[in-house]
């Protein structure tokens, strides 16, 4: 539900559901942070997003390409392109989607 929810445009309701399943003690996995990394860039919600970016960090998923391309990806879109430039320089194996981010 996440992950449709932020495909088609309801970023706020990706992000509740998120809230509910973690209310509810379910580990996110890869794709339900990816989305999730996708409705807050598209809201413009660095704030949230650098929370997310957090539990990230927490739960495993930073060395993992494609979360570290969506975490780039929302700070670009808050307009945060130092971080994101810093975040590209960190990553260590960067693929096309990454340099294309």
């Amino acid at each position: 539900m996440i992950s449709e929810y932020a495909d088609n445009g309801y970023n706020s309701e990706a992000l509740g559901f998120f809230d509910l399943m973690r209310n509810l003690r379910v580990k996110p996995h890869r794709v339900s942070i990816l989305s999730v990394l996708l409705a807050c860039g598209n809201l413009g919600a660095l704030r949230i997003g650098e929370w997310f970016y957090n539990n990230v960090i927490q739960t495993g998923f930073q060395s993992d390409i494609l979360v570290a391309t969506a975490i780039m990806d929302m700070d670009a879109k808050c307009g945060n392109l130092d971080l994101a430039r810093s975040l590209l320089d960190e990553t260590a194996r960067k693929d096309l989607v990454c340099w294309s981010t």
